[in-house]
């Protein structure tokens, strides 16, 4: 008897054959099986079913137990046996599989299954459950789920009304713990085909000369009238009857459906989907440009600062037929460079000639990159020239970007030598003629001459190389250190040679006998997660050439070089050493640390062995290399782009030298000092003229109230402080109209002096990216709403329209991260020339994602300084550190996306 626990009713009798009987349930509560005589019967719980009956002992059945998976059975019989039965029962597809019929209607055969006990007989009255597990269809046209019992012949039998769309829709059928399953298609009642209209192109915002034309037919082919079809623009902002962007439409008797389109307000492809029940087909068409704007001339010209390009800008503008445009007006923009057109706007706008077109000229600003772009409607081109200091000489093709690193004067000055990756070059410093190339081994980081001019030391990979610039020929090969040789110097006698190495070791070399008489460093330290390669222990031997200064990590050690001793450990950097210098009168050392980082140089008394002094920076200026003038009288550092000339006398910035457009890693005078080398990662040597630059000329500034910082000049940085200052009351040299308050007023009055042609205003890049479009925007609707109708107010708001356009960029860009190569941290700078969602990824080069930086929603504007610009400290999403190697970053903007390479090397 089986009895219902909660109504403690019996719901099953069974009369055995024998008077001794054992009961057990399966694990899933759904079989029992009981002992009866000398048999094991077992029997379905829900409906009494009996499934099947195991027969084999000899005495009466004592005991019967499930295995814990329920698919054995397990017997004990007084005839001392215990028996295993084999319990699964199978189910099996008999007919119905892979069906295809119109979606919504139902399949012409029913999904039958035949359900077999261990002894693959047929098993008659056991529930099996039919289920729709995909497609949204209904059993017997009314439920997703059914139980039907099996007839005599073990078989079930469901009929599927397919789901509502065309797809794959699944039935599961089950008893137990076993499944099948069935799959039919539910395919579309239509056929919806393109007829004409795709892929036209015609001038944006017109309409298209060709409607979108499609015919809707039924499976037998047949044209299909009285449908109704959705036309939709999906992408482009079109307008479908020069009014919607959805609309619905009956075919005619041919089954065809109709719509034209008036493409959208931009340039670009336009989308429209044609849909019908879940057919859809895409007429994808290009709204173009009425205008093609064209460079004709004075692009990749170059100029001295503050001088006028010697050839017009300028372009011309063609109708969609390539025939000249006149008469329609073309915008020129500043929008890098801090040049002025026609010598006194940032922004101009002219009309095109006869001949469709349209010039102006560049007064270049105080910059080495100008850029100005032209424009008109969504069209536009860009023109670059190069700007340097009136002091530049020559500009000598040198090496690799990335990898130029050394320059060396000959003691006559009439040599100079450059060392990168790719070799060692010599040059006639009178014809600017490269005479000779030497070869090297993965990269040369550092060339010195002997103080004769005779010899020529430089690094080749983990050697050293002496060449004889008489008779050109390699004169010996120094070997010895255990890593790349990056900074070499001979003692003022030529009878040393020092070098320095990556890994740290400082070696001493008789040039004599070209052995090595001292070995030493080693310093952990520095190795300090390089910047780039090279300058990591820089070697300098005092004038007297009894010491030897080199870097060690964040400290300088001087060596005794005749005791072979250390004497004194200067300290004060917080990051690795990458430059040192002594003075010509050996009294003063200079060093700056890892570029990248530190901006700031050093001074040290050698014989307190005291910082006396330390030169800092702008922000974003690393200092990568130092260099005093042969009198003393001066000391040059490369900087980020540029060369700064400083007065040791007044302790004065004398000068700054500017035209590179990268890094400068080294920097030295010629022995008349005259002349300064500069080697930069943009891959170019410069020769200046500074014999000029180096006699500062003062000037007695005259006092202007809108030249709030008192620097001399009005200019961007004034504006930035009185921005800074804005609502402050009381006395504040940034309240320029002295009305008691720092407001908008004293903005405008400081932009209108800038915007005077007189003022000549300089837009410094660094006081440029401190400035935001929403900022500007701001003070811009303000000074609007305020009716300043002054010539010296409506000059400053219209400076701010200029400034407005000089912040946005035309385009977005993903620019060189810098840093680079790098460790641990770089900046990754960019242009957005339009709000947007800001994503950057990081990957390795195997495409695995490193790091995902969300940047979240961001305004228009040039993030391309440290304090904009997207920042990664070289962790992978764990905060761990990734390893050397390439990897490639992606910003993500709206639609935008761009990727660029990067290397860390450690």
């Amino acid at each position: 008897k089986l009895w219902d626990v909660e109504t403690k009713r019996n719901i099953y009798s069974k009369q055995g054959s024998g008077s001794y009987i054992r009961v057990a349930f399966s694990p899933d509560g759904e079989l029992f099986a009981y002992g009866d005589d000398f048999t094991v019967n077992l029997q379905d719980k829900s409906t009494g079913t009996h499934i099947t009956t195991f027969e084999g002992h000899e005495w009466i059945v004592t005991s019967v137990a499930f295995s814990p998976d329920g698919t054995l059975l397990a017997s004990g019989s007084g005839d001392g046996t215990v028996k295993l039965w084999n319990i699964n029962v199978t189910i099996q597809i008999i007919s119905g599989n892979g069906q295809e019929a119109p979606a919504n209607t139902q399949l012409t055969e029913p999904f039958v299954v035949e359900v077999r006990d261990s002894n693959d007989n047929p098993l008659p009255n056991v529930q099996v459950t039919f289920t729709v597990a995909r497609g949204e269809g209904l059993l017997s046209g009314e439920s997703t789920a059914v139980e039907v019992t099996t007839d005599a012949n073990g078989r079930a039998a469901q009929t599927l009304t397919l789901g509502p769309k065309p797809g794959i829709n699944t039935v599961v059928v089950s008893m137990r713990n076993k499944r099948v399953w069935f799959e039919a298609e539910g395919v579309s009642p239509y056929q919806l085909v393109k007829i004409s209209g795709d892929e036209q192109s015609d001038i944006f915002g017109t309409e298209l000369a060709n409607p979108f034309v499609v015919e809707v037919k039924d499976q037998d082919d047949n044209p299909l009238p009285d449908a109704q079809v959705t036309f939709k623009v999906i992408q482009g902002d079109g307008l479908l009857n020069g009014e919607s962007t959805t609309v619905e439409v009956t075919t005619d008797a041919n089954g065809r459906a109709a719509q034209t389109l008036t493409l959208g307000p931009k340039p670009g492809i336009n989308i429209v989907e044609v849909s019908m029940w879940n057919e859809s087909v895409w007429f994808e068409v290009e709204g173009v440009s009425p205008y093609q704007l064209v460079k004709i001339s004075g692009d990749e010209q170059q100029g001295t600062f503050g001088t006028t390009l010697a050839s017009p800008l300028v372009v011309e503008v063609r109708d969609p037929n390539n025939n000249p445009l006149p008469d329609v007006q073309v915008t020129f923009t500043v929008t890098e460079g801090e040049g002025l057109l026609n010598g006194e706007s940032i922004v101009v706008k002219v009309t095109t000639d006869a001949n469709g077109r349209a010039a102006q000229t560049l007064t270049l600003g105080h910059a080495a990159t100008n850029t100005v772009d032209a424009s008109i409607g969504y069209e536009w081109v860009e023109f670059n020239a190069a700007g340097i200091s009136p002091e530049h000489i020559a500009t000598l093709p040198a090496g690799d970007p990335d990898n130029l690193i050394s320059v060396a004067f000959s003691p006559d000055g009439n040599t100079l030598a450059s060392a990168d990756v790719t070799g060692v070059k010599l040059w006639d410093v009178a014809t600017k003629e490269n005479t000779i190339t030497l070869a090297v081994e993965r990269s040369g980081k550092s060339v010195a001459f002997s103080p004769d001019g005779i010899l020529l030391a430089f690094g080749t990979g983990t050697n050293i190389k002496l060449w004889n610039t008489m008779t050109n020929e390699n004169v010996a090969t120094l070997e010895g250190h255990g890593d790349d040789v990056i900074s070499i110097a001979f003692s003022p006698d030529g009878k040393t040679l020092a070098s320095g190495a990556w890994d740290g070791i400082v070696k001493l070399w008789d040039v004599a006998t070209k052995e090595n008489i001292a070995t030493f460093g080693g310093h952990i330290t520095a190795i300090l997660e390089g910047w780039f390669s090279g300058f990591h222990t820089p070697v300098s031997f005092s004038p007297d050439g009894t010491r030897l200064a080199f870097g060690a990590g964040i400290s300088i050690k001087l060596w005794d070089v005749t005791a072979n001793e250390n004497v004194a450990i200067l300290e004060g950097h917080e990051d690795g050493v990458i430059s040192i210098a002594f003075s010509p009168d050996g009294t003063l050392l200079a060093s700056t640390g890892r570029g990248s980082f530190e901006r700031e140089v050093k001074l040290w008394d050698v014989a307190t062995k005291e910082n006396t002094i330390t030169l800092e920076m702008d922000w974003g200026a690393g200092v990568a290399t130092v260099a005093f003038s042969p009198d003393g009288t001066t000391l040059a550092f490369g900087t980020e782009h540029s060369i700064k000339l400083w007065d040791m006398t007044t302790n004065g910035d004398i000068h700054t030298l500017e035209g590179h457009e990268d890094t400068v890693y080294s920097v030295v005078f010629s022995p008349d000092g005259n002349t300064l080398a500069s080697a930069s990662r943009d891959g170019t040597v410069k020769l200046w003229d500074v014999s000029s630059s180096i006699i500062p000329i003062v000037v007695p500034p005259e006092f202007l109230a809108e030249d709030v910082n008192g620097d001399g000049s009005v200019n961007i940085q004034d504006l930035v402080l009185v921005a800074a200052n804005l609502g402050q009351a009381g006395q504040n040299t940034a309240d320029v109209n002295s009305d008691g308050v720092v407001d908008i007023r004293d903005l405008v009055k400081v932009a209108g002096a800038l915007g005077n042609a007189a003022a000549a205003p300089s837009l410094n890049p660094q006081a440029l990216s401190t400035l935001t479009t929403a900022d500007v925007k701001q003070w811009l609707s303000e000074a609007q709403q305020m009716n300043l109708t002054d010539a010296a107010s409506q000059r400053g708001i219209q400076f701010l329209e200029q400034l407005l356009a000089a912040l946005t960029p035309k385009k977005t860009a993903l620019l060189a991260n810098f840093p680079n190569p790098f460790n641990p941290e770089t900046w990754i700078p960019y242009h957005l020339a339009k709000d947007a969602d800001i994503t950057l990824t990081i990957y390795a080069i195997d495409g695995q994602v490193v790091r995902k930086l969300a940047l979240g929603h961001q305004p228009a504007g040039m993030y391309q300084n440290r304090s904009r610009a997207a920042y990664w400290d070289g962790r992978n999403a764990f905060g761990e550190p990734v390893a050397s190697g390439v990897y490639f970053y992606t910003l993500t903007a709206g639609d935008f996306s761009a990727t660029r390479k990067m290397l860390i090397r450690k």
